[in-house]
């Protein structure tokens, strides 16, 4: 009788496992998750929703993904963007316990915006705003150079780049400077310019290595030659010439050649 009803008992909680697991995975699918990640719980306090920090987005500006709301259902994000955990410390309000957001979706206009005003971001990063609108430093996006004007630039590196956020972003990603050679696309001479000009520079490499290794032949026989005395040299010339005919060959020559 024992047995039997642990059996129920352990058949009755399987039950409520499986119901618990399915009701997860219908709200990840209603957050726009795939992948199985932490939802947030009762006791993690959302700041107050204000709408007007909330971007606008659109279908485009998410590469034609899916547009969801974010974890305190306030703000609209797209389905596809990376969350990471951040502490409660951001944000005053929020608990000790950490919520997921995402942080890399731009808000509103950055660089003037009263909370980026006091921040100072090191060379190439821009200030955005989180959905939160906590001001953080951080190379310009695709989503943040989506909204401005595209005009086509030409780099000195002899791409083209879709306007000067984009060429910003490059810039930040390769940590180097990108000056602007003309405004519209590259001509077709300055990318044979720049093809001619890395021929020039592989062919330059290709005769410094041709000269490096010769050098190092050169010092490796004056080495060599060093440690023989006069008379060793004198044997190496005579094994070099050796006779035609080895009848004629005395003792000493003999032995030198064995």
């Amino acid at each position: 009788m024992n047995a039997e009803y642990l059996l129920l008992a352990l058949l009755w909680i399987s039950g409520l496992v499986t119901k618990i697991d399915c009701r997860r995975e219908h709200e990840r699918k209603r957050h726009g998750l795939s992948s199985p990640r932490r939802l947030p719980t009762n006791n993690e306090r959302c700041p107050p929703c204000d709408v007007s920090k909330c971007s606008t987005l659109t279908a485009e500006s998410c590469g034609g993904g899916r547009i969801v709301r974010d974890w305190c259902n306030c703000c609209l994000v797209c389905a596809d963007v990376k969350v990471t955990d951040v502490a409660g410390e951001a944000n005053p309000t929020m608990s000790s316990s950490p919520i997921q957001i995402a942080p890399h979706t731009p808000h509103g206009l950055n660089e003037q915006s009263e909370a980026c005003a006091k921040i100072t971001c090191p060379k190439f990063q821009v200030c955005m705003l989180n959905i939160q609108g906590i001001p953080m430093c951080r190379c310009p996006t695709k989503f943040w150079c989506m909204k401005g004007e595209r005009n086509p630039v030409c780099g000195e590196d002899d791409v083209t780049y879709k306007s000067k956020c984009f060429l910003r972003m490059a810039e930040c990603e390769s940590n180097r400077n990108i000056a602007i050679k003309r405004r519209g696309k590259c001509l077709k001479s300055d990318k044979d310019r720049q093809l001619r000009i890395e021929r020039q520079k592989q062919k330059q490499l290709k005769s410094q290595q041709k000269m490096e290794k010769k050098k190092m032949k050169q010092e490796k026989m004056q080495r060599k030659m060093k440690k023989y005395t006069k008379k060793e040299r004198k044997q190496r010339k005579k094994r070099r010439r050796r006779p035609k005919n080895k009848r004629w060959m005395t003792k000493q020559q003999r032995r030198l050649f064995r």
